[in-house]
């Protein structure tokens, strides 16, 4: 079984900010800028880049990495090695799973980073004050020569609303305590459509 941090996590994570904040946490010292009412929290999804081809399968394997396929045009079998992880491979998701943890690990022990993780998706949470102030996952990330997604060429940036894992989260604000989950903007109509589509596929086969 692979323990995969959803959005289950996330709300876990948004509790305990909640409860350190507001002093519910003995032998834990919090700045006054983090305490109660004087700060919210905000939240951004860090992604990695073609994340599974990030990974090379070590040389040694190669041999065991050979796949083959139909060539349409040729009429023939061709033969291909998969130099990185193949997407979809049964234990390629168990290999990045661990690496991907290691990574969350790693950046929680430096930098003090407070997220969790699904595959190559790390959903972060952090009082207003901090993010973009020091050093962050993606520096370290940079370091150990993986690559993110960016945005224009940036990273994303921490916000009040975020959307981690195909759901859009609305943080508390300042001294707020609600948490809100939510679909991403356009998903419902998009599934309204879907069932439309397959009722009427429904209709015709009947």
């Amino acid at each position: 079984k692979v323990d995969l941090g959803g959005v289950d996590a996330i709300a876990g994570i948004v509790k305990e900010w909640r409860r350190v904040m507001g002093g519910g946490c003995r032998n834990v010292k919090v700045h006054d800028d983090f305490r109660g009412a004087a700060a919210g929290l905000k939240g951004r999804t860090l992604d990695l880049r073609r994340a599974f081809k990030q990974v090379p399968i070590q040389k040694a394997l190669l041999p065991l990495s050979v796949i083959c396929i139909w060539h349409p045009t040729r009429k023939e079998a061709v033969y291909y090695i998969l130099k990185s992880l193949p997407f979809g491979a049964k234990n390629s998701f168990w290999v990045f799973g661990a690496l991907a943890r290691a990574l969350e690990m790693l950046s929680a022990r430096c930098l003090w980073t407070v997220s969790t993780q699904y595959v190559d998706d790390y959903p972060m949470v952090v009082p207003d004050g901090l993010g973009g102030e020091g050093p962050d996952m993606e520096d370290l990330l940079g370091l150990l020569g993986w690559e993110v997604k960016t945005v224009e060429g940036k990273v994303p940036e921490y916000h009040r609303t975020f959307t981690p894992l195909g759901v859009e989260v609305l943080l508390p604000a300042a001294g707020g305590q609600e948490l809100v989950v939510r679909d991403k903007p356009g998903r419902r109509e998009k599934l309204g459509d879907f069932v439309k589509v397959m009722s009427s596929a429904a209709n015709n086969w009947v």
